[in-house]
């Protein structure tokens, strides 16, 4: 039973781990301050006692207005797209922190964490990212 109580920050520790990552391997300082605090603030306002979540007509509005934001950036700078994929995925993460916390949100969001770190692999191996990813592992794997 402690296991499941510890689920939640697990989950949300996994998520923090790989917003952060992406930062680092999109090589953006001022994604990585935006995202990260839009990621441990959702920790307050969703999981705080009396806590609130989005409604899930918001988040689809908002899900729909970053596949647009994503087609519109492929369109644009349609030369290397595994950045835009990245963070179209961490946007996407970022929606699925704020929403109601059920099993089926509990499992997009680890998916979704482990697919941007992947995403990140692909675009940097330095030792920062490196570093994130053992922890991110370890995380993981607890």
């Amino acid at each position: 039973m402690t296991l499941l109580r510890q689920l939640p920050f697990v989950v949300f520790v996994l998520a923090l781990i790989s917003v952060v990552a992406q930062g680092v391997a999109q090589e953006n300082p001022l994604l990585l301050i935006i995202t990260g605090t839009i990621a441990v603030v959702s920790w307050y306002v969703t999981e705080s006692k009396g806590g609130r979540c989005l409604p899930t007509w918001l988040s689809r509005i908002l899900i729909l207005g970053v596949v647009l934001y994503t087609l519109f950036n492929a369109w644009q700078f349609g030369s290397d797209l595994r950045p835009i994929l990245g963070r179209f995925l961490m946007f996407l993460l970022l929606i699925k922190l704020y929403e109601e916390k059920t099993s089926q949100n509990y499992g997009l969001i680890l998916l979704l964490s482990f697919v941007l770190v992947i995403f990140g692999c692909l675009l940097v191996a330095g030792p920062l990212f490196a570093s994130l990813l053992i922890v991110y592992a370890a995380f993981a794997l607890w």
